[in-house]
């Protein structure tokens, strides 16, 4: 700060060549050595103009163009910037002479006669203040470089993500419908070829069956029978699980009350309960998606939790789908429910098939305490709001 006082530009204006030399004289004691002055202000004002000054001694009682024309002529040209302070030389001390003075712009006072220290301190002080005004004026502006700057790369960014999104969008329609397609073209071999291969050997066991005389080959026969059904009844619960018709048919709703119904006519336990409801159903992909997740959690809850009731719930929130599998089951360690080790392939699967489709998944478990899948996957507006602002993270309950 020191050296820029020193390098301040400094302005006189007085017709008093006196009064002139004394303020050059105090001004280069005081350590301010490029100092200007005028005698006449028409030709202050013209030399300003080319040249302005850090800080302006202004004479008030000038005849021709008295100190407050000047003032106001210099405040003119300042515009909306930083004005250049101004500092009036007068001897006099009455209050309209300071309102005037002090409603056009100057910066303070300095009465006649006039003493050295005051001069320094009052120059100092009134430079310091501006060569911080001029700090701040810089740091605003680059400041406002920077936020343009960051602006233009946030948004390109934003574009790149539009376009990742648009790509990631693509990339789950194609999965889910080649993972889908497969299904299909697989259950429909099963049910025209093996399914119906399978029929027709029941009923060529069965009607061995009924020729047959011997007691013991009736009971072989019984038994082949027997493992006929069995193994149709496998088909057919394959064939649910590789792609469930209803759900291309009905909708997600209805294919979870047929995998809900499923599981509790085939086992006394645990009870699977559906709960909740959607006013439209989704499309393709979402449907799709979301019943895979819920097969897979109810599927691992009847297999492996030990539970007595499983409750699924199914609601639309937030511009999505919640989908909630809870358990009264044994539970997990909390740290494996939210990183699964190798061999836990079914919970990586529900979060990556979430996770594509542009959804959160989380898993909530204690040991003793049961386990809660939740999963939410956007559905039109929250889909397209997703694709408009990619930083905001999907809700999840």
């Amino acid at each position: 700060m020191e050296r820029r006082l020193e390098a301040a530009r400094v302005a006189i204006v007085d017709d008093e060549a006196a009064n002139v030399r004394v303020l050059e004289r105090f001004l280069r004691l005081g350590g301010f050595h490029h100092v200007r002055s005028w005698t006449d202000p028409v030709v202050a004002l013209e030399d300003l103009e080319r040249e302005p000054a850090d800080v302006v001694l202004l004479d008030l009682a000038m005849p021709v163009l008295d100190g407050y024309a000047v003032l106001a002529r210099l405040r003119g040209r300042d515009g909306d910037g930083l004005r250049t302070p101004v500092v009036v030389l007068t001897a006099d001390v009455t209050r309209d002479a300071r309102d005037r003075a002090l409603g056009l712009g100057a910066s303070d006072f300095l009465t006649k006669p006039f003493d050295p220290t005051e001069i320094e301190l009052r120059i100092r002080n009134i430079l310091a203040t501006r060569f911080l005004e001029l700090d701040l004026l810089d740091q605003k502006a680059s400041l406002e470089v920077q936020v343009r700057e960051r602006t233009a790369a946030l948004r390109e960014s934003l574009e790149r993500l539009r376009v990742l999104s648009a790509q990631r969008e693509r990339l789950v329609r194609q999965l889910v419908t080649a993972q889908e397609e497969e299904r299909r073209r697989v259950a429909a071999d099963i049910h025209d070829d093996t399914i119906q291969t399978m029929v027709a050997l029941g009923l060529r066991v069965e009607l061995a069956r009924r020729k047959a005389t011997d007691p013991e080959l009736q009971a072989e026969l019984d038994r082949s029978l027997e493992t006929v059904r069995t193994a149709t009844r496998g088909l057919r619960e394959l064939l649910f699980r590789l792609h469930p018709a209803v759900l291309d048919r009905d909708g997600l709703q209805a294919a979870l009350r047929a995998e809900v119904g499923r599981r509790d006519e085939e086992e006394s336990t645990p009870v699977v309960e559906l709960t909740g409801a959607i006013r439209e159903e989704p499309g393709l992909e979402t449907r799709t998606t979301l019943f895979r997740i819920a097969q897979e959690a109810i599927g691992n809850a009847r297999r492996h939790s030990g539970a007595t009731s499983i409750a699924v719930h199914l609601a639309e929130t937030d511009g999505g789908i919640e989908l909630r599998v809870t358990d009264d089951g044994r539970g997990m360690d909390p740290d494996l429910a939210r990183h699964p080790r190798h061999g836990h392939l079914g919970l990586v699967a529900m979060r990556e098939r979430a996770e594509l489709a542009g959804g959160r998944f989380s898993v909530t478990s204690h040991p003793g305490a049961g386990t809660t899948i939740e999963a939410w996957l956007p559905t039109g507006s929250a889909a397209a709001a997703d694709d408009l602002d990619p930083t905001v993270e999907p809700p999840l309950r």
